[in-house]
Order: structure tokens, then C-alpha cells, then sequence
């Protein structure tokens, strides 16, 4: 197999992209494969995890998940549409056992791609490398298309673009790092979340400003406008939790600032969009989220 024989770029193609196993096993090719990976986890397949899987899809910045199929076929499907609902473009590599059932049949054409659970290190390392080199030609491909056009007049826009507006992206992102670790050390106020959602519309403003970028500028519009208009009196006690996935965003959104205005790494602004858009969809839900006393202290355990 031809990954195999380029499975040592494992570590490269790895180091900035995280990794979940959901199962109630133990697979030493994993344990193995992860630690090439900037987070790898694991995760035992149980009711509590389903309830909760945006959580760790979201506060681990999952890009690829691996999915138990061999103990309960069932369960493994309510994962799988769980973590399509949540983000469809996380890569799903399902674990199934050769001597498979019908009722996996329809797991292993859903899936991405499959690896039995007798697989070896090699053989898992391999099915990470297919996956991850489509991440790297997708990005090297993008990079070289700017430099094929370069000298165009839409690439020289997007440059002046991006030269113009790197300072004050830059002092916005500084504000907004400062801004978080408050959040972050437990300060929680009026004021501080009309500061954050004053810097979320200063980046609205300027995504507006340029045609490849328009497009996400209402989803950044519409958030700072719920910070600044956020009644902390219509919170329930529970959802205070809430405010951590909002740290969440905020890094995410630090790094995709840093990535265009800095790196000038372009992704899909469709991809940016969709998961700014699900990560701030789940934030409000679990904000304004009423649950039992008595189930809210299991949140908390």
C-alpha cells in the first residue's frame, strides 16, 4: 500500500490536528498513532458521552474521530449522526470487525474511510495518512493558486486587502487575548461582554470590506450584537456554563485572524462560516438551556 510506504510523514502531517477515539476499548495502534497528533483523546461510548458529544468535539477541536462499530452497531450510529449534526466535515474513520454484521453495512458506506480492529500500527497509520494528505494538498493547492494568480487584479486587491487592514486585525486579536483571559479567570460581566462583542463587530466591519470575506461578516454582526444586548437576568444558574465555549470561539477566532492577516492561510470561507456558526448555535442553546436542579449538579461533577 502506497501509505504505508509514506507513513513516516505521519508526524508531520499530524502536528496541528486533533484526534478522538470513541470507544470502550483499548487499541494499542491508537495509543500509538496519537501521540504524532497536537491532541489525541479518548472516550468510552456510553449515553452521558452521546448527551455531551458537542461538548468534546468542540473543546477539543476534533478534526478527525475514529468510531467503534464492533460492540454495539446501534450506539455507533447515534454517534456518527451525533457528529455529522454537530459538524459534517469532521472525517469519520469507522472501526469495524471483519466478521461485520448487515447492521454495520450502512456504517461503512457512511463512513470516510474503515479499518478493522485487528489493524497494526502501520495499517492505522497508513488510513491517517490518506486522510491528512487530503488536508495538506487542500491547503498547499490554495496557496498555490494565490501564487499562480499572483499579479492579478483580484489577487492584488485581496493583498492590499489584507496589508491594509493586518495592523488593526492585529491590535484587535491583542484586545480580544487579553479581553478572553478575563472571561477565562472566572470575571463575568455586562461590560466585559459589550467589550468583547465591540471587537466582534470591529472584525465584522472589516471582513465586510473585501468580496471573499462579505459572506461571514453577518455571522460575526450577529454575535456581537447578542453580547452587547445579552440580559444576564434571562440566564439560568446552569447556563453560565456556557461562557466557556464562548472562550472557545474567541480562540478559534484569534487564530483565524492571525491565519489570514499574518499567514495568509486561506481556508474555505464556507468551512469558517458553517463552524463559527454551529460553535455560537450551541453556545445559545446551552446559555439559555433549563434543566432540573437536580440534573444540573451531575453537570458539574
Amino acid at each position: 500500500m502506497t501509505t504505508k510506504q509514506y507513513s513516516h510523514y505521519l508526524p508531520f502531517l499530524a502536528q496541528n490536528y486533533n484526534i478522538v477515539l470513541f470507544s470502550n476499548k483499548h487499541y494499542e495502534a491508537y495509543n500509538e498513532a496519537k501521540t504524532f497528533f497536537a491532541s489525541g483523546i479518548q472516550r468510552n461510548m456510553q449515553n452521558s458521552e452521546l448527551d455531551n458529544i458537542n461538548i468534546t468535539l468542540m473543546s477539543n477541536k476534533i478534526d478527525i474521530v475514529l468510531l467503534d462499530t464492533t460492540e454495539d452497531p446501534q450506539s455507533a450510529r447515534k454517534f456518527y449522526e451525533a457528529i455529522e449534526s454537530y459538524n459534517d466535515r469532521i472525517v469519520i474513520l469507522s472501526i469495524i470487525n471483519r466478521e461485520m454484521g448487515s447492521d454495520v453495512i450502512d456504517l461503512v458506506e457512511l463512513s470516510d474511510t474503515i479499518v478493522f480492529d485487528t489493524c497494526t500500527y502501520e495499517e492505522l497509520k497508513g488510513k491517517l495518512v490518506q486522510i491528512l494528505s487530503v488536508f495538506y494538498t487542500i491547503i498547499s493547492i490554495g496557496r498555490r493558486e494565490v501564487n499562480l494568480k499572483s499579479g492579478s487584479s483580484d489577487v492584488t486587491m485581496l493583498v492590499d486587502f489584507l496589508d491594509f487592514y493586518q495592523g488593526s486585525s492585529l491590535f484587535i486579536v491583542d484586545e480580544l487575548i487579553e479581553l478572553n483571559q478575563r472571561l477565562k479567570a472566572g470575571e463575568l460581566s455586562k461590560e466585559l461582554l459589550s467589550e468583547i462583542g465591540g471587537k466582534i463587530l470591529d472584525i465584522s466591519e472589516i471582513f465586510s470590506k473585501h468580496t471573499l470575506f462579505v459572506r461571514v461578516a453577518p455571522t460575526f454582526k450577529d454575535l456581537g450584537n447578542f453580547l452587547n444586548k445579552l440580559d444576564f437576568s434571562t440566564i439560568p444558574p446552569n447556563g453560565l456554563k456556557a461562557f466557556d465555549y464562548l472562550s472557545e470561539i474567541i480562540d478559534d477566532l484569534n487564530k483565524n485572524m492571525m491565519d489570514i492577516f499574518v499567514d495568509r492561510i486561506f481556508q474555505d470561507v464556507h468551512v469558517f462560516e458553517d463552524s463559527l456558526q454551529n460553535n455560537i448555535e450551541f453556545m445559545k442553546s446551552n446559555l439559555f438551556s433549563k434543566v432540573d436542579e437536580d440534573e444540573s449538579e451531575l453537570d458539574f461533577f
